[in-house]
């Protein structure tokens, strides 16, 4: 990972929490669009991280989703590597429906940025989870395969 790379990182990061403290002194309701940072969505990886350019920054950065777990591309067996293409193409398809927005913001162990991500205000995690595309993340990764 680059410098550049990490400093943007930081920098979300840092926005974020700025933003956060802002919105709890000023007491904003749930519904406040001040809590939602644009995406504008580059590409997909798979189907539960892309690229976007944050805030309309130049430079993109990998966006995992909060919260959800979906197959990987690279499975076990066939039937994981078969259903990872398919939540792939439906989060390619969701993200181009809509307004990409992030909030909660964080950082992965990978140095990934880390959020609940919306398009047109719902829940991309959950849409994704609803639809059969993958399941609630449980805090360490499962198998896919019978």
């Amino acid at each position: 990972m680059s410098k550049r790379n990490i400093g943007l990182y930081r920098y979300l990061i840092a926005i974020t929490l700025g933003l956060g403290c802002v919105l709890i002194a000023a007491s904003t309701s749930a519904n406040d669009d001040s809590q939602f940072i644009p995406v504008t969505l580059k590409y997909v990886i798979d189907g539960d991280t892309f690229r976007g350019f944050v805030n309309g920054d130049i430079d993109d950065v990998p966006i995992r989703l909060r919260d959800v777990d979906t197959p990987e591309r690279r499975g076990k067996c066939q039937q994981e590597k078969d259903m990872a293409l398919e939540a792939t193409d439906y989060l390619k398809k969701l993200l181009k429906t809509g307004v990409i927005e992030l909030s909660n913001v964080g950082e992965d162990k990978y140095g990934r940025v880390l959020a609940d991500v919306y398009v047109d205000k719902q829940s991309v995690s959950k849409l994704i989870i609803e639809n059969g595309y993958g399941r609630q993340w449980s805090g360490r990764r499962e198998s896919w395969c019978n």
